[in-house]
Order: structure tokens, then sequence, then C-alpha cells
């Protein structure tokens, strides 16, 4: 049995635009749709499926010799069988029972602080069952039902993704789904039926605004509380209150949803803009630094490159890029004013290597005046620009003379140096090969991790330039940039954990899981 587009790792891969690619607007669109709780038409098919295959194998397996439990295999026979599934009546010593337990969870619940729900008290009534503790036992294809929602419970309390608080409050709805689902055969059949999408909705709504230290974003947790109450105290028969209260929480959560993408796409956005002024950056240092780290200059010339021109240069990458005329002029000026600035040289003739480019050719004549327009681009303070370019004009004329310049101090260069190299990044653009990379081959941009803090934080974003991810919170809002080495390494000790999170609807999941465990009780013949 193939579920259908299931195509493996979902996410944004490292590098690649999270707020633009397809890849997200996918994602997006699938998170949305499990807020809401609802299946596309294939996969209402494909859970159809899987319910026929969990009872072929109840049948299967409780058949089989020395299995002690005939009753449920008969059941699932029959149910199977009977062309009139639907509305049924209930045993009303079953519904007496689940009843009672209903109002004993509403009281228990309705005492409780939000947030400090413990799990509800014994959720399986087959213990009632087996132990005679009804007036007159249930039929087959009840057991049936009550098999498959212990299980179903069984599967909830199991996710890793859903916090302990949110599995102890959703553990109150055992009584009134189990009393709907006896009372209402669709419940599991049918895929958009209005209890299964709340259930889908509160589950997937628990796991991405509640945090496993407790911490709730956007008060999901006091909503699905007010859900689960409201169920206890006021579920009889009627399924049409499962749909109400589905109608109006999904309207607020997918409220909520567009909010946080908004806030997630702008946290995105300034996190590449950084990016990409950081990649600047490091080209600019590599130019610079290409043409001063061997020559000994004043400390105006260190200023000039390292602080105003270089921003110059920052400024026309940016804009033109790396191919433009104007980015290789504003480097051949850099080139003409060393030359220029030589002792002994004739600055009236430009570099050899700009006579192969004529359109690129800098005179020295034109230097100064291009320097004083490349400052202005960038509207860098004209006074402490033209003193720059007096300075300047004064050490060309001493040049032409055969004088030399005093040179920078050790310590004034060094510092300028140690400043750009700062706003660089180059610490954070150093390879480090150290133990923790390889764990992040299977970790994609979109993914969820919980900290040893409790905290529940999403991989936004990687940056192509460095690595590094971008680390958000469960409202969208940036908490943190961190190498690609850190995370790997707090993934290895535990610091981290990647939070597993399956592209499918709470009840898929859970189909799938009682479907795989019968199956495998059954020797893998499930014949499905």
């Amino acid at each position: 049995m193939t579920r259908p587009n299931d195509t493996g790792r979902t996410g944004v891969g490292p590098g690649v635009d999270s707020t633009g690619s397809p890849e997200h607007h996918n994602q997006t669109c699938a998170f949305d749709r499990l807020l809401s709780g609802a299946s596309d038409e294939a996969e209402q098919r494909y859970q159809l499926e899987l319910y026929k295959g969990i009872r072929f194998l109840q049948n299967r397996w409780q058949s089989a010799p020395g299995s002690n439990s005939p009753t449920v295999a008969n059941a699932a026979a029959s149910v199977m069988a009977d062309p009139n599934r639907g509305a049924r009546p209930i045993n009303q010593s079953l519904l007496r029972t689940l009843q009672i337990r209903q109002t004993q969870a509403h009281n228990e619940l309705r005492k409780t602080v939000p947030g400090q729900a413990q799990a509800a008290n014994t959720l399986s009534i087959l213990a009632d069952v087996n132990d005679s503790g009804l007036d007159d036992a249930p039929d087959v294809s009840s057991l049936v039902v009550i098999e498959l929602t212990d299980r179903l419970f069984d599967y909830l309390l199991a996710r890793d993704d859903l916090p302990e608080l949110s599995k102890n409050l959703l553990t109150y709805l055992y009584a009134p789904l189990l009393k709907l689902a006896l009372a209402d055969a669709t419940f599991f059949e049918r895929a958009e039926h209005p209890a299964r999408m709340l259930l889908n909705s509160l589950v997937e709504a628990s796991a991405r605004w509640t945090s496993p230290n407790g911490d709730c974003q956007h008060d999901v947790y006091a909503k699905v509380f007010a859900i689960v109450l409201h169920l206890l105290a006021e579920f009889r028969h009627d399924a049409q209150v499962f749909a109400d209260l589905h109608r109006d929480f999904n309207r607020d959560i997918q409220d909520l949803a567009r909010r946080q993408a908004l806030l997630e796409h702008r946290a995105v956005d300034k996190a590449q803009g950084e990016d990409t002024l950081r990649i600047a950056r490091r080209r600019v240092y590599d130019e610079v630094q290409q043409r001063i780290q061997r020559r000994t200059l004043s400390s105006t010339v260190i200023f000039l490159l390292l602080q105003p021109w270089f921003d110059y240069l920052v400024f026309v990458f940016l804009r033109s890029g790396d191919s433009s005329n104007a980015w290789q002029q504003a480097l051949q000026i850099i080139d003409e004013l060393l030359y220029s600035l030589e002792p002994g040289q004739n600055s009236l003739e430009p570099l050899r290597a700009a006579k192969s480019s004529p359109d690129l050719s800098v005179s020295a004549a034109e230097i100064l005046p291009m320097l004083e327009r490349g400052l202005g681009a960038i509207d860098y303070d004209q006074t402490k620009g033209r003193t720059l370019l007096n300075a300047i004009q004064m050490q060309q004329t001493m040049a032409q003379q055969g004088r030399e310049v005093a040179p920078a101090p050790a310590s004034m260069r060094r510092k300028l140096e140690a400043i750009v190299a700062e706003r660089t990044g180059i610490d954070a653009l150093a390879v480090d090969e150290e133990a923790g990379l390889d764990v992040l081959q299977w970790v994609d941009a979109g993914a969820w991790i919980d900290t040893d803090e409790g905290e529940r934080l999403k991989l936004a974003w990687q940056s192509c330039a460095t690595g590094d991810y971008l680390l958000l919170d469960q409202r969208g809002r940036k908490v943190a940039l961190v190498s690609a080495t850190q995370l790997g390494r707090d993934l290895l000790t535990g610091k981290m954990i990647m939070v597993h999170r399956d592209n499918k609807v709470f009840f898929e999941g859970a189909l799938e899981s009682i479907y795989q465990n019968l199956n495998a009780r059954a020797g893998g013949n499930g014949g499905l």
C-alpha cells in the first residue's frame, strides 16, 4: 500500500530560499491543510484502505490458533460484511459507563489549572468489559471499536512531536470519542468525519505551538483546553458539536498560521539580506587584501581602502555585481592609486593591465575625481572625504618626487584589519571539520528541534555562504543564527533533539501505525 504524494523527506534543502521556492510553497500548503484536519480525495481513499486492512488483520490475527479473543475477530468480519454501517444502537450499560467516565473527566479537568492537566485515569474501558463491570456484555462489533479506539490513543501517547501536557489534555477525549465511534460506524471509515478533522487539527496545532517546557504560543493550549472541556460537558450523541467546534477552531488557527508565516517570511528575508551582505563583504575583503597585504602603505591609504572605499566596493557589488564595469573600474581605481603612490613611478601612465581594457582604464588625473564620486555615492562625510583626498594628493606628489611616505603604525593597521574582518565574519566562514557535521546530512531547513531547555525551534533557513542555520521560535521570531558545526555538535550530545514531523494528518498516521503493528503480528501478510 503506497501513500499518495509520499515523496519522502519534506522541508527546504540547505541553501534554498525557504520562502520563495516551490518546495517551500508546497510545504506551507501541506501544513495549512494539516491544521485544517482535512485530507484530499486520494488520501481519503488511502485511509479507507488502511481501515479495511486493519479489519482484515484483526480477523486474521484473532482467528489464529491459540488466540483467546475470538469475539473481536468475529466482530471484525461481521462489521465489514454489514452493508448498513452508519448510525447504530449502543449497548446501554456501556453507554452509561462511558457517560459516567465523561462526567468524571469533566469534573476533574474543570478543577485543573490549564497547563497542569495530568493524563486521564485508565484510558481503556476494556478492563471494565473483561472484569464484567457492565450489566450486560457489549456485542462483538462494540469490542472491535473499543480496541481500535484504544490503539488510536496509544498512538497519540507515543507521538514524539506532541508535548506531554498536550498529550495529557487530549486523553480526556477518550470517552466522548469512543461513545461517538460506537454510535457512528463511519468515524473510522470516513476521513472527513467532523470528529476526526477536529482531532487532527487539535493535535497539529498542539504540536506546532506548544513547547515541551510548557510554553504555548497564541494561547493555543487554552483554546484546546476549552474545546476538550466543552465536549466533556456537552456531547451526548450529536456529532454536530464536533463540526461546530472544528469550524471555529480552524478559523482561528488558520489566521494564526498566516500571521506566523508572515513573521517567518520577514525573518528569513532579513537573514538572506544579511547573508548577501556578508558574501559581498567577504568578496571585497579578499580583493582589498590581495592588493595591500604585501605593501607598505600610509595610514591615510590604509584607512581609505579599509573603511570608505571598502564600503563603496560593497555598494557596487550589491548593486551591479562582480561582472559589471562599475565593479571592475572600482577595483582598477585601487590598482591605479597604489601604482601612483610608488616612489619614482610615472603616474601619468595608467597600469599596463588597464590598457587591454580601454573602457576601464583610469588615468592619474581621474583617480581623485573618481574617488570623490565613489565616496559621494555612499554619502560619506564631505569634510572627512576632502581631508582624505587632499592627503592622497599630497602623497602622490611626494611619490613623483621620489620621496617615501611614513608607513602606517603596525598597531593601527592591525586594528583596522581586525575591524573589517569582524564585520566580514571571517571567523564564521572558516572551514571546520570537527565531528558533528555528518549528522546534518539528514537535517533540512524547515525541520523542528527541541532544546534541552524545553524550547521548540524551527530551522527556518540555511545560509549558502556560511552554512549557518536560522532558528525561529514557534511564533516565527528569530532566536539565533547558529553554525552548522555547533548545531551538529548539539544534536550529537543531545543538547538538541530532532522532532519527527509527518506530512500527514494525525488520524492517517494512527491508522498506519495500527495497520503496521497488526501486520507485524500476522507475519507481514496483511494482504495490502
